[in-house]
């Protein structure tokens, strides 16, 4: 008798949405909460309310929000394309003091607890920060929690954070979404388990929102002949060593920060410009010999265009880049290393980033987003990846020399090109020792632009060998010439 094989499980048809998210937002002032589950359909906008805060979910039908008829778990790039994996809430300050509050992620026992799903095939993202396993997240010893008729099993810091103050005549608001999904490496053997967690809000009592002493009006010199340009900042005593730019001077908008407004690096410890809600430009080599060594650096959201060499020996404790940015110039960041922990954000709103920007970021993982399209010569030469999957977004067109020479190298990381890249030059991904896939819109390929590819690795080209090797595509000695190619056309 012929022994029949036994069934392969898929676990993409049968890890159906198992997960059930309670998402509970707890005021501890008054203990009083708001519950929302997946299984109940929700009636409308929940609005909860203290003596100053309120919490608002911003969308009213949030049961959709984890109603969803695929299976799962799914990639980490599905989840971040996807709308019915995400809810969104904002927590309201009507009040004139300022208010503290953290952010907690809980996971709740199951009904039963054999079918309670290990919480490190749970991911998770907060805003647009980092994604992250659940069991990764900070934990916290939570005993202040309401008695709801769950057993924690255990507690998880999202965010600490401030609502500011409501101020003439209107609301103070901090908006945030959260999603949550099961990753795609989960076995088999959790198929039909489920995963709960409910969301709290701590807000701790209303305080003083702190008074920002910005430096006097007379520590700048602003140009006298173009209203709004500021053109150097003064070292003196009376000034300080740490610097606090204000959005106007002399009662005039500042929109723009000339070239070499800082003489020497070892005149001031800080200079923040976060404060800046009218800039609009900072010029060529504007800071170019500051080091701010234990400071940070915000570019305020106003901010359009980052000149060539604008903080070139910038060496901080973190870069945060604003959401209007659309351009990166030459060496604009080039001394930023990033530190260990450090993660870079290029926003969406940034369409070029110049030669050698950040060409000395080794920082914990870069994330580049959709509306990137040049990545120039030696952009981000030494970031190694640190085990990163660094996703080139599809609206990338252009890579240039050098570009992402050290790329896998060192961290393990791993690449996935833009699906419409035209061009990618010499020693682009150089020193990336991985098996890669180079898209059909591909038509220039720069000497040894993966110039570390060995025998076992294999370049996968989607289009046939005849299309590839067409005279419409201008190949140099792009790889080593040992790995392995596979045609694979559409």
């Amino acid at each position: 008798m012929k022994k029949e094989e036994p069934k392969k499980v898929n676990k993409k048809l049968f890890f159906t949405i198992t997960v059930c998210v309670l998402l509970v937002i707890v005021f501890i002032l008054l203990n009083s909460y708001a519950l929302w589950k997946i299984t109940e359909k929700q009636g409308g906008q929940n609005v909860l309310t203290t003596a100053c805060l309120s919490i608002e979910l911003a969308n009213a039908n949030n049961a959709s929000g984890f109603t969803v008829n695929d299976s799962w778990p799914i990639s980490d790039d599905e989840a971040l394309t996807r709308d019915d994996n995400i809810y969104y809430f904002n927590i309201v300050n009507s009040c004139s003091n300022a208010a503290n509050y953290q952010l907690v992620l809980e996971s709740i026992e199951t009904p039963d607890s054999s079918k309670h799903m290990d919480s490190q095939y749970i991911k998770v993202q907060l805003d647009d920060k980092a994604i992250t396993r659940y069991s990764d997240l900070t934990d916290i010893d939570d005993d202040t929690s309401p008695n709801l008729g769950y057993t924690i099993l255990d507690s998880k810091q999202l965010l600490i954070g401030t609502v500011p103050a409501a101020k003439n005549n209107t609301n103070g608001v901090v908006s945030h979404s959260i999603r949550l999904w099961i990753s795609e490496d989960a076995p088999n053997e959790t198929i039909e388990m489920q995963f709960n967690s409910k969301v709290k809000v701590y807000a701790g009592q209303g305080v003083p929102e702190p008074e920002i002493v910005y430096t006097p009006d007379n520590c700048f010199v602003m140009d006298s002949n173009t209203p709004g340009v500021l053109t150097a900042l003064i070292a003196s005593e009376e000034c300080g060593r740490d610097i606090i730019i204000p959005a106007t001077i002399g009662g005039v908008p500042v929109t723009k920060i000339g070239s070499r407004v800082v003489r020497y690096n070892t005149d001031f410890d800080s200079i923040d410009i976060s404060k800046m809600s009218f800039l609009e430009e900072i010029d060529e080599y504007a800071f170019y010999d500051y080091y701010g060594e234990n400071a940070e650096l915000i570019i305020p959201n106003s901010v359009k265009t980052i000149g060539v060499g604008a903080f070139n020996d910038y060496k901080g404790t973190d870069l945060v880049i604003g959401d209007s940015v659309t351009s990166i110039g030459n060496g604009a960041f080039q001394s930023y290393i990033g530190y260990d922990d450090e993660e870079l954000i290029i926003p969406s709103s940034v369409t070029y980033v110049g030669n050698s920007a950040f060409r000395y970021f080794l920082g914990k993982k870069l994330t580049l987003n959709e509306g990137l399209k040049t990545v120039d010569l030696g952009a981000f030469a030494s970031y190694s990846g640190r085990g990163q999957t660094l996703k080139i977004p599809d609206t990338v067109t252009t890579i240039e020399d050098s570009a992402f020479a050290s790329f896998g190298k060192y961290g393990d990381g791993t690449l996935i090109l833009s699906n419409n890249i035209n061009k990618i030059g010499a020693t682009g991904f150089v020193n990336y020792p991985k098996d890669i896939t180079i898209p059909k819109t591909i038509r220039f390929l720069g000497n040894t632009a993966f110039g570390s590819l060995e025998g076992d690795d294999t370049v996968t080209i989607k289009m046939s060998e005849e299309e590839f090797n067409s005279p419409d595509i201008t190949k140099e000695n792009y790889w080593k010439g040992y790995a392995q190619v596979v045609y694979d056309p559409d």
